[in-house]
C-alpha cells in the first residue's frame, strides 16, 4: 500500500479537493493568508463574490473533527470556485482520524500554475483570508460611554437605557458587534465586568479602532480570532500550549508526547528577546472638584431683555447708582430699603415705570452674585471683565456626596417672620381650631416616611424645577396686576413641592395626601381669622404648576440633559407657557374677586374676621439654609434665596433702634430693610488662574477682606472656607509610580519625575490617562482620594506586567490540531507533508511567546482634545 493509502490524507475547500495546504492563524488585527492548491478542472473560473451579508452553506461546514471521525471524501471538481467556504483537513493513522474544520475563509486571489513547458494549466493556487480581512468596514453606532462632565457627573446620553453606566465588557461587545459578521467576545479580562470608566471614541469610529483603544489602554495583547469565529482578549502570558476540543473554547488539552516531531533537532526551539518595560508611570485623572464656602455675596438685579433693549439680560449690582438709574434719579438705596417691605398695594410709585417697581419687588435682595466674579469696566455701558474669582465659575454641586450622589449648592440666608403672641385667655374659636390643625401637622411630620432620592450622580446635575417666575417670564405683570406677588406664590409652590416629594416612597402617597389635606385646612383656618383669602387659591395654582411638569415629562417634551431643561423648553416653545398661563389666569381672577368680596363685606358693616387676640411682632431670623435656595444662573455665579436676605429695623428717628416691631404695621411705614450677608457653599473645578503667574499660594478670596464685625449686627460673617486644593499648581488628579519588578511598583512624588537633575525621569515615564478619576475635595468629611489612589495603583501595576524578557518557543507536531491563539500562543501553522511527491499527513507548528506579526492595518492613536471634552465645551 502506498504511503498515502496507509496514512490517509484529505484536504478540501468548500468540498473541492486540495493539496499543498499551508494554513496560518496568528494573533492580531490583520487577516492571515492561507494558500491551497486545487486541481485544474474544465473551464475552472473564480466565482464573483456577490453579497457578503449571507453565509453560504457548504457540506464541509457540518463535518466535525476529532480522533475517531471518518475521512471526508472530496467532491468532484466544480466548474467555478466559490468565493467563500470552509477548509477541512483530515488525517488517518491506523484506526484513528484527526480532522480540523476552519472557516469561513474567503478567496482573494486565484493563480494558474502551468506545466514547466507552459503548455497547460496543471493546478490553481488559491489565497484564502479569514474574516479579519473585512474588519475595517465596521462602524460604531455610538462613541461616548460614561462620559464625565467637568463637574464630575456623568452625562445622561452616555449611559445605558436604564440610567446605569456601561461596563467595559459591554462597550467591547458593542464594538465587536459592529465588526464584519458580528463576532462574539468569548474571553476578556475579569476586571472588564466591573470596570465602568469613561470611554470616548472618535465620532463614527471604526469598530476595529475602538477595540484597539480598549486593548491598548489596559495593556492587553492583540485580539485572538478563534477557530469558532469568536474573539478573545488576553494579558501577556495568559494561555496554554495545547489544543481545543473540536476547535471550540480555549486550549484545554495537552498534546500527546508521541506526536512531537524532532526533524534533525529543528522541530523544537526557543528565542529570547529583551522587552525593556517602562520604569515609571504617571496616572492622570480628570479635573478635581472642591467645595467652597464664600460669605457676603453681592446683591444684584437681572434686568430682562424688555428693559435693556439689548437682546440679552444684564446683571447690575444693587447700589445707589443702579437704583437711581432705574428710577430716573428719583430714589436711591434708602427708598429701596423701605419700598421692599411695603405690601403690594403700596408698591405703585408715581413717576416710575411699573415694570421697574415690579422687578425691584421681586428680585431685590433675593438674587446674589459670587463676590469677585466680575470687575466692572464701564458701569454706564454695562461692560465687565472676569474678576479674580471667575475661575470658581460655574457654580457646581458640592463635592460632598450622600448615597452616591453629589449634594446641591447650599444657600444660607437670614430673614424675618411674623409671630403672633396670644394673650392668656384671649384665644378665640378660630385660633383654637388653627392650633389644633398645626398640632396635627407637626404630629404627622414626626411620623413621616423617608423621602425617596431624587436624581443621582450617574444622571448628572439635578434638573431645576419650574418656578412661578419661569411661568410668568414673558407676562410678569399678569400676576402683579391681580394683586399677587410672585414671591408669595413661589413660597406656596415650595410648600407643595415639599409635600409632593414624598410620593413614590413606601407610605409616601398616604402621607402626602394627609399633609395636603391638613395644609388646606390650615389655610382655610387662617382666612377665618383674618388671613389673606387668596392663599387657598395659590395652593391650587402651585398644584397646577407641578402637574404641568409631569405633563412635560410624560409627553417627552423635556429631552434635554441640561439642569434648566424646563426653562429652556418654555423659552423655545411659547405655546407651552401660554397653555399653563391660560389655566392659571382664571385662578388669579378668583383671588382678586375673593379679596374684593372680603373688602366689600367689611366696608358695608359685615362682621369682622375672627382675628387673633394678642400681639403680632416681626422677629428677625438668623442665617439658615432656606428650603427654596437654589442656583439661578451657574455660569454667571448667581444664586436665589427663598426669602429676602434682610432684617427688619424700625426707623431710629421715630422709635429708636429695636430688635422687633411691637405692633403689626399696615404698610411698614416706620420700618426699613437692613441687608445681611449670604453664605453659599458650592462646588468648583480646581484649575489654575489666568490673571497672574502660577504660584503655590491659595488663589481665592485672599484679597477679599471681610468687613469689620459689628457687635450689634445680626448674622456675622463666618469667613470664607477655601480648601488648600485650590492652588495654581494642582488642577487634576495625578499619581506617579516606579516599577520594582514585574507587576510591582512603589508610589513616588510627581515632582520627582520632572526637572533637569540626575533623578528626573520624565523622559522615561509613560502616561496612563483616565478622565473618569475625578477627585472630590469636600469641606466636611473625607474625600475619595484613597479610592482613587487604589485605582491608580491597579492601573500602574497592570502596565508594569510587561515582562523584562520574552522567550519564544516553537513546537512542531504531527497531525492537524485545532489550536487557538491566546496570550501565550501567538501563531499556529498547519502544513501538508509530502513523501515521494505524495501527501502523507499534516504538520502543526505552534509558536508561543513573542509578538504576533505586525498588523496590516494598525489603528492610529487619537490626538488633541477628545470628543467628550468638545461636547462639554472644554477645549478645541
Amino acid at each position: 500500500m502506498s504511503p498515502a493509502a496507509e496514512v490517509g490524507t484529505v484536504a478540501t475547500f468548500a468540498g473541492i479537493p486540495c493539496f499543498d495546504v499551508q494554513f496560518a492563524r496568528s494573533r492580531g488585527w490583520a487577516a492571515d493568508v492561507t494558500t491551497v492548491d486545487v486541481p485544474a478542472g474544465p473551464a475552472l473560473a473564480l466565482e464573483q463574490p456577490g453579497s457578503l451579508k449571507v453565509r453560504r452553506p457548504h457540506a464541509s461546514m457540518t463535518r466535525g473533527g476529532g480522533a475517531g471521525a471518518g475521512l471526508l471524501g472530496p467532491a468532484p471538481v466544480p466548474a467555478h470556485i466559490p468565493h467563500e467556504g470552509y477548509l477541512h483537513l483530515a488525517e488517518r493513522v491506523g484506526g484513528e482520524v484527526w480532522s480540523v474544520d476552519i472557516g469561513p475563509l474567503f478567496v482573494v486571489r486565484c493563480e494558474a500554475v502551468k506545466s514547466p513547458d507552459g503548455s497547460q494549466v496543471v493546478r490553481y493556487r488559491l489565497s484564502l483570508v479569514d474574516e479579519r480581512y473585512f474588519w475595517p468596514r465596521g462602524i460604531l453606532p455610538r462613541w461616548s460611554f460614561n462620559r464625565r462632565r467637568g463637574d464630575g457627573t456623568i452625562a445622561a446620553d452616555s449611559l445605558r437605557p436604564d440610567g446605569k453606566p456601561h461596563s467595559r465588557i459591554e462597550v467591547a461587545a458593542l464594538a465587536a458587534a459592529s465588526l464584519f459578521r458580528r463576532p462574539r467576545i468569548a474571553h476578556a479580562p475579569v476586571e472588564w465586568e466591573s470596570d465602568r470608566r469613561a470611554v470616548e471614541f472618535e465620532p463614527f469610529s471604526p469598530a476595529v479602532v475602538a477595540l484597539s483603544q480598549l486593548a491598548t489602554e489596559d495593556g492587553l495583547e492583540e485580539p485572538c480570532l478563534r477557530l469558532d469565529n469568536t474573539i478573545a482578549f488576553h494579558h501577556a502570558g495568559d494561555g496554554r500550549i495545547g489544543y481545543a476540543q473540536d476547535g471550540r473554547g480555549p486550549n484545554a488539552i495537552d498534546f500527546p508526547a508521541t506526536v512531537k516531531l524532532y526533524k534533525d533537532g529543528t522541530g523544537q526551539g526557543a528565542v529570547a528577546e529583551n522587552g525593556f518595560p517602562e520604569e515609571f508611570g504617571i496616572v492622570v485623572g480628570g479635573v478635581r472638584v472642591a467645595s467652597v464656602a464664600i460669605d457676603e455675596w453681592e446683591p444684584v438685579l437681572v434686568l430682562p431683555r424688555a428693559l435693556t433693549g439689548l437682546g440679552y439680560e444684564v446683571v447690575r449690582p444693587i447700589n445707589e447708582a443702579t437704583i437711581r438709574r432705574l428710577t430716573g434719579n428719583r430714589y436711591g438705596l434708602d427708598w429701596l430699603h423701605r419700598f421692599i417691605l411695603q405690601p403690594n398695594a403700596y408698591q405703585a410709585v408715581v413717576g416710575v415705570d411699573p415694570a421697574i417697581t415690579h422687578l425691584l419687588a421681586e428680585q431685590a435682595y433675593t438674587l446674589f452674585r459670587l463676590p469677585g466674579a466680575v470687575v466692572e469696566v464701564d458701569p454706564t455701558a454695562d461692560l465687565t471683565d472676569p474678576g479674580p474669582n471667575a475661575h470658581l465659575l460655574p457654580l457646581l454641586p458640592r463635592a460632598e456626596t450622600i448615597a452616591g450622589r453629589r449634594l446641591p449648592v447650599r444657600v444660607e440666608a437670614p430673614g424675618f417672620r411674623t409671630v403672633h403672641h396670644a394673650m392668656r385667655g384671649g384665644a378665640t374659636e378660630g385660633q383654637v381650631r388653627l392650633a389644633e390643625i398645626l398640632k396635627g401637622i407637626e404630629q404627622l411630620k414626626r411620623n413621616a416616611p423617608a423621602r425617596p432620592l431624587r436624581g443621582s450622580i450617574t444622571l448628572g446635575p439635578p434638573r431645576r424645577p419650574l418656578s412661578i417666575g419661569d411661568v410668568f417670564k414673558k407676562d410678569g405683570l399678569l400676576a402683579y396686576s391681580r394683586g399677587v406677588s410672585q414671591g408669595s406664590m413661589q413660597e406656596m409652590l415650595d410648600r407643595v413641592r415639599y409635600i409632593e416629594s414624598y410620593r413614590g416612597a413606601p407610605g409616601g402617597d398616604a402621607f402626602a395626601d394627609g399633609l395636603s389635606r391638613l395644609t388646606r385646612e390650615q389655610l382655610d383656618a387662617e382666612v377665618a381669622i383674618g388671613g389673606d383669602p387668596g392663599r387657598v387659591t395659590m395652593f391650587d395654582i402651585a398644584h397646577k404648576v407641578i402637574e404641568f411638569e409631569r405633563r412635560l415629562e410624560q409627553a417627552r417634551w423635556v429631552h434635554h440633559v441640561r439642569p434648566d431643561a424646563y426653562q429652556q423648553m418654555l423659552d423655545e416653545n411659547p405655546d407651552l407657557r401660554q397653555m399653563i398661563v391660560r389655566e392659571i389666569e382664571p385662578l388669579l381672577r378668583k383671588i382678586e374677586a375673593d379679596r374684593r368680596a372680603e373688602r366689600d363685606r367689611t366696608r358695608v358693616g359685615g362682621a369682622p374676621a375672627d382675628k387673633p387676640a394678642g400681639m403680632v411682632v416681626i422677629e428677625n431670623v438668623d442665617r439658615a439654609e432656606g428650603a427654596g435656595g437654589r442656583v439661578y444662573d451657574a455660569s454667571l455665579g448667581i444664586v436665589q434665596t427663598s426669602e429676602r436676605a434682610v432684617h427688619v429695623e424700625l426707623d431710629p428717628e421715630a422709635f429708636g433702634k429695636l430688635d422687633s416691631i411691637p405692633e403689626r404695621p399696615t404698610n411698614f411705614s416706620h420700618a426699613r430693610a437692613v441687608p445681611c450677608p449670604v453664605r453659599v457653599t458650592f462646588g468648583a473645578v480646581v484649575r489654575p488662574r489666568t490673571d497672574r503667574p502660577p504660584s503655590n499660594r491659595p488663589r481665592t478670596g485672599d484679597h477679599l477682606a471681610a468687613s469689620p464685625p459689628d457687635p450689634e449686627a445680626h448674622c456675622q460673617p463666618e469667613g470664607d472656607r477655601i480648601p488648600t486644593a485650590l492652588t495654581d499648581k494642582e488642577s487634576i488628579y495625578t499619581a506617579a509610580f516606579r516599577r520594582t519588578g514585574r507587576g510591582q511598583g512603589v508610589r513616588v512624588q510627581v515632582d520627582e519625575l520632572f526637572g533637569n537633575g540626575p533623578g528626573a525621569a520624565n523622559d522615561q515615564a509613560v502616561r496612563l490617562f483616565d478622565p473618569d478619576m475625578v477627585e472630590l475635595v469636600p469641606l466636611e468629611g473625607a474625600g475619595n482620594r484613597a479610592a482613587l489612589d487604589e485605582q491608580a495603583e491597579r492601573m500602574a501595576l497592570t502596565r508594569f506586567l510587561a515582562p523584562e524578557q520574552v522567550t519564544t518557543t516553537r513546537t512542531t507536531l504531527a497531525r492537524p490540531w485545532p489550536v487557538q491563539c491566546d496570550g501565550l500562543v501567538s501563531n499556529v501553522e498547519i502544513r501538508m507533508r509530502f513523501k515521494d511527491g505524495a501527501p502523507c499527513g499534516f504538520e502543526t507548528t505552534v509558536t508561543a511567546g513573542g509578538q504576533a506579526p505586525f498588523a496590516r492595518i494598525r489603528p492610529r492613536p487619537r490626538t488633541g482634545t477628545g470628543d467628550g471634552a468638545r461636547r462639554e465645551g472644554m477645549g478645541t
